[in-house]
This record gives structure tokens, C-alpha cells and sequence, in this order.
């Protein structure tokens, strides 16, 4: 399954460019399926590749999608094709046979939802109240929230991990998985991670042979999560 998915992503990436890697948006892509997410916001969407690339590779072609963009950094990437106004996106949107409502909002200014959002994916600056912009994600998102958070290098933005880790010490979510630049969280119980391990291992010759299940004590709790490594990390050359 995973297999297949891998492939098309790889394939789309080479017509859609964007800075994730084939590797962790196959994962995170099978835990939207596992979940059966139908309604995505992706905070930061830049060129909307990130999520059209999802909406192509879904189980669940009738997904919703809220794209949130404010240009404030799209100079920095517009030689490589990122939009700087509000119609370059409606532009970029429209590469995609996708169900989206577009918002030009700075985080802080992010109105309610009109919907429960399923999947939250923060690729952008998280403003100075993070705890503002918590309250608002947990208030807006469904029962079986995933929020995902790309860069999660503690050399490139540490902030969006402090976040989330803020509110796994309240109890309000769990680490679910760590991947090779990107990681989940999800509200407590949500994802069956062994159901999710099991299917990861059928991808063999993408990931490093260890895929763990590990149980660890993280803030006086003691929580599940997995972590893949895509299989070329670990053959690079060393310096």
C-alpha cells in the first residue's frame, strides 16, 4: 500500500515542487487515511503543493482543504514559483482538483472555522502568543485531530516543537511519530500506532530496517510513539 503511495508521491514532487520529502509525506499521508481525515488546514501553504499533492494520493478523494497564507516570506521563494498574492494562490490552487478555501490571515488574525479541522499542518511563524494560537488549533480541530509540524530540526524552527511539547505536559495531546524533518501530534488515543507500525513495514527497502514502537516516559506519562528514517540517511557519505 505504502509502496505504491511512495511512488506516486516521487512522481507528483518532480511536477509539484515543494521542500517536503517523499518519505515523511508518504507517512503522513497513510495516518490521514488511518484516521480517515476529510477536512485538512495547512497553516503556511506557500505554493498549496503540500496539499495538492495530499488530495491527489488520498484514500479520501472528498477532502476539504483550508489553505492560510500571508506572503509575508514569499519573496524569499518566489524565484521558485511560490505565489506573492492572493491571485498568484488562487493560481496555485487551481493546479489541483482539490476543495479548498483560501485565507490571507496572519495567525494571530485566524477567525473560527466554519468546520472541525482533522489535520493541521504548521509551516509557518507561529507568532508571539503560542498559546493564543494553541487554543485556537484545539478549539477549531475534530475529536481526532493530527497536527503535523514541518522543520522540526531544532537548528530551523525548535518554537513549533516548544509548542507542541507544551501541550503534551498538559495532557491535551501525545507525540504520535517523529520523521526525517517532519512530526505528528494527536489528540490522546487517537491513531492505533501498531496498525500504523504493521503497514510501515512493508516499505522495507524505503526505511531503515528499525521502525519503533517504543514506550518512554515523557512528562511523567508514559506515552507510545513511532519514528521512521528513510533508508538513504543512514548511506550517506560521511564527512
Amino acid at each position: 500500500m505504502i509502496k505504491d503511495k511512495i511512488e506516486n508521491i516521487d512522481a507528483d514532487l518532480k511536477t509539484f515542487f515543494t521542500m517536503s520529502n517523499v518519505y515523511d509525506m508518504a507517512i503522513e499521508i497513510l495516518l490521514m487515511d488511518v484516521v480517515q481525515s476529510k477536512v485538512i488546514c495547512e497553516l503556511g501553504a506557500g505554493s498549496c503543493n503540500w496539499s495538492g499533492i495530499v488530495s491527489k494520493n488520498l484514500d479520501e478523494q472528498n477532502t476539504k482543504f483550508h489553505l492560510v497564507e500571508n506572503f509575508l516570506e514569499s519573496e524569499k521563494y518566489a524565484d521558485i514559483g511560490y505565489p506573492t498574492t492572493i491571485d498568484d494562490l488562487v493560481k496555485c490552487s487551481q493546479n489541483f482538483k482539490m476543495n479548498a478555501t483560501l485565507y490571507t490571515n496572519d495567525i494571530a488574525d485566524m477567525p473560527d472555522i466554519s468546520e472541525p479541522i482533522d489535520v493541521f499542518r504548521i509551516d509557518c511563524d507561529c507568532g508571539d502568543d503560542y498559546e493564543s494560537f494553541a487554543d485556537w488549533m484545539l478549539r477549531n480541530g475534530s475529536e481526532k485531530m493530527i497536527v503535523f509540524v514541518d522543520d522540526i530540526r531544532l537548528n530551523i524552527r525548535p518554537d513549533r516543537m516548544w509548542m507542541m511539547d507544551e501541550l503534551v505536559r498538559q495532557g491535551k495531546m501525545e507525540f504520535l511519530w517523529g520523521g526525517y524533518e517532519e512530526a505528528a501530534w494527536c489528540r490522546p488515543g487517537v491513531v492505533d500506532k501498531r496498525k500504523v507500525v504493521e503497514i510501515i513495514k512493508e516499505t522495507y527497502p524505503y526505511y531503515y530496517s528499525f521502525v519503533n514502537y517504543a514506550s518512554h516516559c515523557i512528562f511523567d506519562s508514559n506515552k507510545s510513539y513511532f519514528v521512521t528514517r528513510p533508508k538513504w540517511t543512514i548511506d550517506e557519505p560521511k564527512l
